[in-house]
């Protein structure tokens, strides 16, 4: 079972520009429309040193160069920032490394490193749920060109220029998720790459999508007048699981729970987490005196999050009733 994979451990959350852009105009109004987040419990400080050490996290991340899995550790000699897209049954890692004039995305195992692709060009990189293709996007003046690739031999199989600012939340093997906020009508599409079709699933926005647990976050409203999200099921996008005009989700785990953030959070990263059930109860709420760069699920039921203290960093695993390290302390990052 294949699980988000957090980025590089000396790299804050990125966010995209039409996304960081709508953040700020929501500051008045984020809480005036629908009703509000559920109540959290006491929220629990998080400080990576003065926590137990548990085992490595089993989900992949990016140490410089170096990638971790688990007790495994390997010299990738990647530029730029990495990050993990996946991992498939035979253990092997397909990741991307950004750089500022272009991208390379490449299947990494202790045997052997081999690119699949490189550009000249920068590309924001989404895996297909199978692995089998990377979705390319960039952004030229008014439209955005996506370009579907094998993982095999890197070859193009697809490519299409939508109008205005487009997204690429999450990709199956034959068709694409794409949503636009900027340049024309919001919404979320399906585009079927054989046919080169596209499908309207709904006139919001989706942010956040995990398709193999079918679920999505949208982000509803006017921006210049505040929005909220809401998610839902990606096979009945109509029907509402949980609405919030506080919060946002960040990660789905593979039983429906969700990992939510302020509205708001943006720059380094949030400095607060809210584990959810299914429904949107809250059950557990986490803080720490940095911020958290990266924010997973390492199963059903294990939060995994990058925590960012006054001195030390660290991966950490929260269980329902304990938290733990599950990577070595490092220095806190200077960025």
């Amino acid at each position: 079972m294949r699980h988000l994979a957090p980025s590089s451990v000396a790299r804050p959350v990125r966010r995209t520009p039409a996304f960081a852009a709508g953040l700020a105009a929501l500051a008045l109004a984020a809480t005036s429309l629908g009703g509000p987040a559920t109540a959290a419990p006491p929220s629990q400080e998080l400080k990576p040193a003065k926590l137990p050490a548990g085992a490595q996290t089993t989900v992949p991340y990016f140490d410089g160069s170096t990638l971790v899995a688990g007790e495994t550790t390997i010299e990738t000699k990647l530029r730029g920032h990495a990050e993990v897209l996946g991992t498939n049954a035979e253990g092997e890692h397909l990741v991307s490394a950004q750089r500022p004039r272009g991208v390379t995305v490449a299947w990494v195992s202790p045997e052997s490193n081999r690119v699949v692709l490189r550009t000249k060009r920068p590309f924001t990189v989404v895996a297909s749920t199978d692995l089998s293709r990377v979705v390319l996007s960039t952004h030229r003046q008014a439209a955005t060109v996506i370009r579907v690739h094998t993982t095999t031999d890197g070859n193009r199989v697809a490519a299409r220029k939508f109008r205005g600012f487009v997204q690429v939340p999450a990709a199956a093997p034959k068709r694409v998720l794409v949503s636009r906020g900027e340049g024309g009508p919001q919404g979320t599409w399906w585009w079927r790459i054989g046919p080169d079709r596209t499908r309207k699933i709904s006139p919001h926005r989706a942010f956040e999508v995990a398709l193999p647990y079918d679920r999505m976050a949208l982000l509803e409203g006017d921006p210049y007048q505040g929005y909220c999200q809401r998610v839902v099921r990606v096979s009945a996008p109509r029907k509402t699981i949980w609405r919030s005009c506080e919060e946002r989700v960040e990660a789905f785990s593979p039983s429906g729970r969700m990992a939510t953030v302020d509205l708001l959070s943006d720059g380094l990263g949030p400095t607060q987490v809210i584990v959810r059930r299914p429904g949107g109860r809250a059950v557990k709420r986490y803080h720490t005196p940095g911020w958290f760069a990266d924010i997973a699920w390492e199963g059903k039921r294990a939060l995994i999050v990058h925590a960012v203290g006054t001195k030390r960093a660290a991966y950490v695993r929260c269980l329902p009733k304990r938290c733990e390290r599950a990577s070595e302390l490092k220095p806190r990052p200077n960025l």
